[in-house]
């Protein structure tokens, strides 16, 4: 039976040998769940196109509070009424083409109209990316080297002394002539 949610009841409720399912008498479909190791996490039942779908609520409670749990649920079943699945774009998602894929697929698609030293190195840089450098560690900017910056180029050696370091106009010479 729904009872409301309390954030006296939620935080007296302790772990058991099981599973445990609170209902809130606030907002239908809104439910508490205590795993066996006393982790409270919220969650949102609702129906689209007569599938039985629940959301989980990011977060474990006390950090998502009950106000926002409601907020939440409530912006859940909306969407459901409208046709909406939050579940069905979780997973859809997860089934996304990655990168690799979609190169591969756009490499195959355009080998027959490219010269064999296109296609070998469009696959060479979508490998590098990937996979990274050749010898099999990501090169310097790539995203698996974390925020590491791309070397610089080393500055080309200037004299210390007399005037071949200087710019022109410097070194008395007419402009346009170095």
């Amino acid at each position: 039976m729904p009872e409301r949610l309390t954030p006296r009841a939620i935080t007296s409720l302790a772990a058991t040998g099981h599973r445990i399912a609170i209902w809130d008498a606030v907002v239908p479909g809104l439910v508490l769940r205590v795993t066996p190791a006393g982790v409270k996490t919220l969650s949102v039942w609702y129906r689209v196109d007569g599938r039985a779908r629940r959301h989980t609520i990011p977060g474990r409670f006390p950090e998502v509070d009950r106000a926002g749990a409601r907020v939440r649920a409530r912006d859940v079943l909306a969407r459901a009424r409208n046709g909406d699945d939050a579940h069905g774009a979780k997973v859809a998602a997860r089934k996304a083409p990655t990168f690799e894929e979609l190169a591969k697929t756009f490499i195959e698609a355009r080998e027959p109209n490219l010269a064999a030293s296109t296609a070998t190195e469009y696959r060479r840089m979508v490998a590098c990316y990937i996979h990274g450098s050749p010898l099999g560690e990501p090169g310097p900017g790539h995203p698996a080297r974390g925020s590491e910056a791309l070397p610089r180029r080393p500055r080309t050696p200037r004299a210390r002394h007399g005037k071949q370091g200087l710019p022109a106009r410097a070194r008395g010479l007419p402009l346009g002539r170095a």
